[in-house]
């Protein structure tokens, strides 16, 4: 999914751990996709990572889907 990504791009994910299989893969995907542009949305949390920052930003707006 990264490899196909572009900077700009963002890739959303249910929770931050289903980025890879242990946290050491997570936190190396998160390090690439950083270094890309590509930005990350976590819906559980509301977790928004985008240039180097990390925000929790609460909200009253959600997303349903399917």
């Amino acid at each position: 999914m990264q490899e196909q990504a572009q900077a700009g791009d963002t890739i959303i994910v249910g929770e931050l751990f289903r980025l890879g299989r242990s946290m050491l893969e997570c936190m190396e995907i998160l390090s690439l996709v950083m270094q890309k542009g590509i930005y990350i949305y976590a819906v559980k949390g509301n977790w928004q990572m985008h240039n180097l920052f990390l925000s929790a930003k609460r909200s009253s707006a959600r997303v349903c889907l399917p």
